[in-house]
């Protein structure tokens, strides 16, 4: 399977990726040897003559069945509820995805949901190397034929409000809160941290905008980088905060004290640093800088364990 376009924060083992043989019996055709790897699956006279409805229904809609055994219940952030997508339409159900930051037409390979699918693990006699595997190439299928496809045979559909798709809400933690997140176990998986993130330090990100969002308004002077992602579901948006902020370097393995997203927002007479955005957190007892400073002496530990 391929890698991600944005590197992986963490390290982990793939999942082994269909056999060809196996993808040609599921299309029921074979492939040229001499095909180059990534050409595209759909050329655009096969676009012309396919049913989005019947590629829908034979690839995705099984995938979805509520009685069928899933990876879903492992995928990162757990409590994506890929029903929540799906529409009547097809190609809506597709937009809904992309407009999710789920899927990405442009690089099918790097969609986000199939990261999440090749990161579970087999865990029964039900959720087997099999069963993730058929989520995979289903949905690899289907993100493709979107990319090939969807300019030609969905007549740009957009994606409609649904109820089931709850809005990606700002919380402010009380000091219960903030207790129950520190006397969480302490777990170094990919899946943990990225939940962990989610529920200290993007749940604060009131407190970086309008600045630091990455839609910035027109009146915010200077360039201060828009780390915090508002683009896609809440645990879209949330793991790609994570990402950033990794990248960036906000985070100090070495010294987490010293980390610039502890630091930054902090008061400078609470020992903080001068901020353009003024202070965010008056002292260290306010229970939205206890979270980010949790958040960050465990992430520390775990990239120091490996």
């Amino acid at each position: 399977m391929s890698s991600s376009r944005h590197p992986p924060l963490f390290t982990f083992t793939p999942l082994c990726v269909l056999a060809a043989s196996l993808l040609a019996a599921c299309d029921g055709e074979g492939d040229d040897p001499q095909t180059p790897k990534d050409e595209p699956r759909f050329t655009a006279e096969q676009c012309a003559e396919m049913d989005p409805g019947e590629l829908f229904s034979k690839r995705i809609a099984p995938l979805l069945d509520e009685e069928r055994p899933s990876s879903c219940s492992q995928c990162h952030l757990a409590g994506i509820d890929l029903g929540a997508f799906v529409r009547e339409d097809p190609c809506e159900s597709l937009a809904c995805l992309e407009q999710q930051a789920l899927i990405d037409l442009e690089q099918p390979k790097d969609s986000l949901i199939l990261t999440w699918i090749e990161r579970a693990e087999p865990e029964s006699a039900l959720v087997t190397s099999k069963v993730i595997d058929e989520e995979y190439e289903g949905f690899l299928e289907w993100i493709e034929f979107g990319a090939a496809c969807s300019a030609q045979v969905c007549n740009d559909v957009e994606c409609s409000a649904s109820e089931e798709t709850p809005p990606c809400l700002t919380g402010e933690p009380d000091e219960d809160e903030t207790e129950n997140i520190a006397a969480r176990p302490m777990n170094c998986s990919d899946l943990e941290l990225e939940r962990l993130f989610r529920d200290t330090v993007y749940a604060v990100r009131g407190r970086c905008s309008p600045c630091h969002v990455d839609v910035k308004a027109p009146e915010i002077e200077g360039s201060p980088p828009g780390w915090v992602i508002s683009k896609g579901s809440c645990n879209a948006a949330s793991l790609g905060t994570l990402r950033e902020v990794e990248r960036l370097g906000f985070i100090n393995t070495d010294d987490p004290d010293q980390s610039l997203l502890l630091l930054k927002p902090l008061a400078e007479s609470e020992g903080g640093l001068e901020h353009g955005g003024g202070d965010k957190f008056h002292g260290s007892d306010d229970p939205g800088w206890t979270n980010l400073n949790t958040f960050i002496e465990r992430f520390a530990a775990c990239m120091n364990a490996h």
